[in-house]
């Protein structure tokens, strides 16, 4: 279900000396295909508007001896969160459970002397920025929650901001512009340089725009746009419990109570 090739490296030993960090595995993105907004919103079982509250790590593992008895997943809890329907907003009562693979957690102590670190990290560097932020405003394109390392419809702008003044950002605070031809574009000023983004991979060149006179993005416009391609009459009460209640088997984590 994963919606990326990916490949993964193991990296037996590498520290941060300054953090005190352990970098125990990584896998790095591959080339990833770009899904176009209405392929996105189709391809996504859920959109879910809310703001991050928490993130927290684990090892599947309850006993741990090396190294290789480290394999984190982290849960990002998600509130004040609502859907995104073909007739609007539908909020949920309650809180929404993502499940990603990776994250840091303190380094076990029967490591600890081994290692001189205090934690450890493990995760996909395409996976997008994922901040504790209640303040913030997130649409997420939800797909294969539980189920994928990384549970997005596509990495590409699969998580966007919005402001308070209800204008669309990228994840790295990129303005976005208004939809035309069924998606939206990147605003490419004259002073542009590709950020390293913590989200992903750089944007292709054919989701940039260079037009000076583009439009923001704007939240309204986004809702009623993905509700043009969101199913009408579906169990909203069904996906709401699963959102709240994912239900986990994923092959990296196994099975997660």
């Amino acid at each position: 279900m994963s919606t990326k090739p990916k490949t993964t490296i193991r990296i037996s030993l590498l520290i941060f000396a300054a953090f005190n960090l352990l970098i125990t595995a990584s896998t790095f993105a591959g080339s990833e295909i770009y899904r176009p907004l209405s392929e996105r919103v189709k391809a996504s079982d859920a959109i879910v508007v809310g703001s991050i509250s928490s993130v927290e790590s684990y090892n599947t593992y309850k006993s741990v001896t090396a190294l290789e008895d480290i394999n984190i997943y982290s849960v990002v809890t998600i509130e004040n969160a609502s859907t995104i329907e073909s007739f609007g907003i539908a909020p949920i009562d309650g809180m929404v459970k993502l499940i990603v693979s990776g994250g840091v957690i303190p380094m076990p102590e029967v490591l600890k002397s081994k290692y001189q670190a205090n934690y450890v990290v493990q995760g996909d560097t395409s996976m997008p920025s994922l901040p504790i932020s209640p303040d913030t405003t997130r649409i997420f394109f939800i797909s294969g929650n539980g189920q994928n390392d990384v549970p997005f419809a596509s990495i590409s702008h699969s998580v966007l901001i919005v402001r308070d003044d209800g204008q669309v950002l990228s994840n790295a605070g990129g303005s976005l512009a208004k939809i035309s031809n069924d998606d939206f574009r990147m605003i490419r000023s004259n002073n542009f340089a590709r950020p390293d983004y913590a989200e992903g991979p750089n944007p292709p060149d054919d989701i940039l725009t260079k037009d000076k006179k583009a439009e923001p993005l704007s939240f309204n416009e986004l809702v009623k746009y993905i509700g043009k391609y969101t199913m009408k009459n579906r169990d909203i009460m069904g996906l709401h419990e699963a959102l709240r209640n994912p239900s986990v088997e994923n092959p990296s984590f196994g099975a997660v109570k």
